[in-house]
């Protein structure tokens, strides 16, 4: 059974998008040891002030260790109260539950982590992208839902473009 795998092979990543970042997965398909332990890992780097989409894990908790740069992150409830709002930097540590919403803006300096996962087959579901919860929905869902305007809601479902989980800076 294997029992190594690296997570630095730039050719591998899950998810890459030049202008965002990348982002590597171990799971119990690529380390079957994983399955025994129902855990799992993942390596990030976001690139120079570009944006982690919003996503939620659906089905483990997550414990975030920073080894490089740093982020403003953000992780709301199921009912939209932050419950962590900082400035993280390299060696900071943090806990993000399963269905609470994370998203993290890069530095200048880029964003990098890896992340222990209580899952072996870890799942994300993004809020923002294109292959996002809001783009799926109907148009009248968003606008009843959120109460806003039908533009609005147009903008909501279609302004990230092709971007999926890594968003690029503002210009």
């Amino acid at each position: 059974m294997k029992i190594r795998h690296n997570l630095e092979s730039r050719q591998q990543s899950d998810v890459y998008s030049r202008q965002g970042g990348r982002l590597y997965v171990v799971n119990q398909n690529k380390l079957p040891l994983l399955r025994l332990l129902d855990m799992s890992a993942e390596k990030g780097e976001v690139f120079p002030n570009a944006m982690y989409s919003p996503s939620w894990n659906m089905n483990g908790h997550s414990v975030v260790y920073v080894t490089k740069g740093e982020a403003e992150v953000r992780i709301v409830d199921q009912s939209g109260q932050a419950i962590m709002n900082e400035r993280v930097r390299e060696g900071d540590m943090f806990v993000c539950p399963q269905f609470f919403v994370v998203t993290s803006q890069a530095g200048k300096e880029g964003f990098e982590w890896v992340a222990f996962k209580t899952t072996s087959s870890p799942m994300k579901s993004p809020l923002a992208g294109y292959t996002s919860v809001m783009r799926a929905m109907p148009l009248q869902v968003i606008v009843n839902s959120y109460q806003v305007s039908t533009s609005q809601a147009k903008d909501l479902k279609y302004n990230t473009g092709r971007q999926t989980m890594f968003l690029k800076p503002k210009a």
